[in-house]
């Protein structure tokens, strides 16, 4: 997390998914970062060694798997900016996913 936040460890609020595979959580996370702009914002690391590989992976992905990482993507956009501040990490189970 440090990493991704210019050296803030401590998350006042953030969701934890466990996809079971690195890929899909790939690009799931691609697909946030450029729904956010995260990759623009000052308080983002943007260093393109730290950028997701997420991008690659979902443009090799068949259209049913992209399909299911933009369900999951807004899923969880919509649980997180459900959350209050200081909620902390939540984790949550791929099988409450749409």
């Amino acid at each position: 997390m440090r990493q991704r936040v210019d050296g803030y460890k401590n998350v006042t609020k953030g969701l934890h998914l466990d996809f079971g595979d690195k890929k899909m959580g790939f690009m799931v996370e691609h697909l946030l970062i450029k729904k956010y702009g995260a990759m623009k914002a000052e308080h983002f690391s943007n260093d393109p060694v730290r950028s997701s590989p997420g991008k690659k992976h979902f443009a090799n992905a068949s259209k049913e798997i992209q399909e299911q990482a933009k369900n999951y993507a807004e899923y969880i956009k919509f649980k997180f900016d459900t959350m209050s501040h200081g909620d902390g990490i939540k984790k949550m189970s791929v099988r409450g996913c749409p």
